[in-house]
């Protein structure tokens, strides 16, 4: 568990969009004519879809050392890694009941991928693969020279759930990767979905992955000075994982917030129809039609520069909720695995939908409260007392 740990820490150090992420998203609002005041209205699916790219997509994949092992203890370690505690027993056996064996294999030209596990949510999907039988040249498996990893493809694809993966705001995933001693390739990779029909419990979920020629650059001063393509070939893989049993959400009193944008200046919006799940978190904002608008333009362009006297939190506090648990552990939302945040207007377009995915799943019995900026709201209902 502490190799673990380490793995952990070093692999989600400066995570966040990178500079070519932005640059394509701007490119997306010119091509669709986004004039810097306007930022979401109706028919606006395009620039949707490119705030959602980045929100969900825009973590760099990060490279770094450790041991083998399960997606349990993966996901356990990066919850020993966030809140800098243990994994409680409840916490575990929640995991175990979400998590299944999978363990196909697809060897090309000597190289094998392995799905080794899964774990499942209600939208969300975590996989780790095993990668073996590459050559490395020698600085790539020195864990102290800057390196990164990159496939020519990478596609996962739920065949089950119609209409996910058609649409840009629907289906995105993220994958971090672990280069061990022995020269082997740990993958985790997370698939997360909306707006699609939920399977029922017990549902096999058709799923395939496919990687593609993974090549290595090794990096100087933040450039790249050589790449070596260390695997050449397709590797697919078809299995099902088998869906669990729904939750029945935990709910939270409807709650004001003060928010600010890039100027400072105070947005008041009220919070309604919160509700938690042991993967995320989904709640409505209601305001002003106009100011919802110029607070969705305003996540352009990152944080404020400054804060209104008024202000509870930053423009961002809705993109990082906390959850608060019983034994006073936190666990905050998914943005270092890439993220699951999403921003779309409410059916009668006078509010928006935000909802998250917390960084790992989390037993609900043991959920207390979740902290959005600096609000905590205490949570209830759907847990057996």
């Amino acid at each position: 568990m502490e190799q673990w740990s380490q793995v952990m820490r070093r692999a989600f150090e400066g995570v966040g969009p990178s500079q070519r992420v932005w640059e394509a998203v701007k490119a997306d609002r010119d091509r669709a004519g986004h004039k810097g005041s306007r930022y979401v209205r109706r028919g606006s699916a395009a620039l949707i879809a490119a705030l959602i790219a980045v929100m969900l997509c825009g973590g760099t994949a990060a490279v770094y050392q450790g041991a083998a092992g399960d997606i349990r203890g993966l996901l356990s370690a990066i919850w020993q890694r966030s809140s800098g505690s243990a994994v409680p027993e409840e916490q575990a056996a929640y995991l175990d009941r979400l998590s299944q064996e999978i363990g196909v294999s697809r060897t090309v030209d000597g190289v094998t991928l392995t799905v080794d596990s899964a774990t499942v949510g209600e939208n969300v999907l975590y996989l780790l693969l095993v990668m073996e039988g590459m050559e490395w040249p020698e600085w790539a498996l020195d864990p102290e020279q800057a390196r990164a990893m990159d496939f020519s493809v990478t596609d996962l694809e739920l065949t089950a759930l119609p209409g996910v993966g058609l649409e840009g705001w629907s289906a995105c995933s993220s994958i971090r990767k672990e280069l061990d001693g022995a020269g082997r390739l740990m993958i985790l990779w997370r698939y997360y979905w909306e707006g699609a029909p939920a399977p029922e419990a017990g549902d096999l979920l058709p799923v395939s992955v496919r990687l593609d020629d993974l090549v290595v650059q090794r990096i100087v001063d933040g450039v790249p000075v050589e790449e070596v393509e260390v695997a050449e070939g397709i590797w697919q893989l078809d299995f099902t994982v088998e869906t669990p049993e729904a939750e029945a959400p935990l709910r939270g009193p409807d709650t004001e917030l003060v928010l600010c944008d890039r100027a400072g200046e105070a947005l008041t919006v009220s919070m309604e129809g919160l509700e938690v799940t042991g993967t995320g978190i989904a709640v409505e904002i209601e305001s002003s039609r106009e100011e919802l608008e110029r607070y969705m333009d305003a996540l352009m362009e990152g944080a404020p520069e400054k804060l209104h006297p008024d202000c509870q939190q930053s423009l961002f506090g809705l993109m990082s909720p906390t959850l608060i648990l019983r034994d006073g552990t936190e666990i905050g939302s998914g943005w270092e695995l890439g993220g699951g945040t999403s921003f779309q207007w409410t059916e009668d377009e006078m509010g928006l939908e935000y909802r998250d995915v917390w960084l790992v799943p989390v037993d609900p019995e043991q959920v207390e409260s979740v902290r959005i900026g600096l609000t905590t709201v205490p949570l209830d209902g759907g847990r057996e007392e």
